[in-house]
């Protein structure tokens, strides 16, 4: 054992950002091979639009992950914008798809993994549209339109997105302390791990008495963020610098 574990998320891979998949690259060639198992807690993907989708991008990530899956455990959590990822993806790439939320026991502290907008409550609109897309007739039924419209639609939806979410308020894009409270009680852990929110945060309270910590990663833009999380319970963030 190498007594450390690895979690990463929101990277964003696509075709048009080839220095953050380099970054990858070489993340998972030279840096997770050292620890016990590598954690991508959502967002890998700008979208996923279905597993049968096997372009020359698509095959070439698979195959990075198959070589570093030999190696470690890798769990793959799908996040907001690939949430569409199936089994199929991960039988071929080596990955051990898991839901969310999900809980593990990280060195023997009970921990819970999402991938954050679960978390962002009060993004009502958010909210909504993740619970009419996550119903599974309605996956089915997009999965059987052709690949590129299913990609051209992917795609207007994210520019969308992007688009409105600049006239939101920020306050509602952010995680909410009663619904981390709710699940850490639900799930009886007393630590959150978690992406989407783009940016490092670590945030301590306490629930009858007892410490709780939530922990944010940041996204894969200007670099590459990691959060290794040691056997002893401490944990550092280390970035990977993307070259200009």
């Amino acid at each position: 054992m190498n007594n450390h574990i690895i979690f990463i998320a929101d990277l964003h891979l696509s075709p048009t950002q080839p220095k953050v998949t380099n970054l990858f690259f070489k993340f998972i060639e030279d840096t997770a091979p050292k620890a016990d198992a590598l954690y991508i807690l959502g967002d890998f993907f700008k979208f996923w639009v279905g597993d049968d989708d096997r372009s020359i991008f698509n095959e070439q990530i698979k195959k990075a992950l198959k070589t570093i899956s030999s190696k470690i455990p890798v769990y793959l959590m799908p996040g907001n914008r690939d949430f569409i990822l199936g089994q199929t993806f991960a039988k071929e790439s080596g990955c051990i798809l898991i839901s969310d939320p999900y809980k593990i026991d990280l060195y023997n502290k009970p921990t819970l993994l999402t991938h954050g907008d679960i978390l962002c409550s009060k993004d009502i609109k958010h909210c909504i549209f993740r619970t009419i897309t996550r119903f599974p007739h309605g996956i089915a039924i997009f999965l059987k339109l052709p690949l590129k419209f299913r990609t051209w639609l992917a795609s207007s939806i994210q520019k969308y997105s992007a688009k409105t979410k600049l006239s939101k308020d920020k306050s509602t894009l952010l995680p909410q302390t009663s619904t981390i409270k709710k699940l850490m009680v639900k799930f009886a852990t007393n630590q959150i791990i978690h992406g989407h929110i783009h940016r490092i945060e670590e945030d301590e309270f306490t629930i009858n008495n007892q410490k709780m910590r939530c922990i944010s990663l940041d996204a894969w833009t200007d670099s590459g963020s990691i959060l290794i999380y040691h056997q002893n319970g401490q944990y550092e963030f280390e970035n990977f610098i993307i070259q200009r």
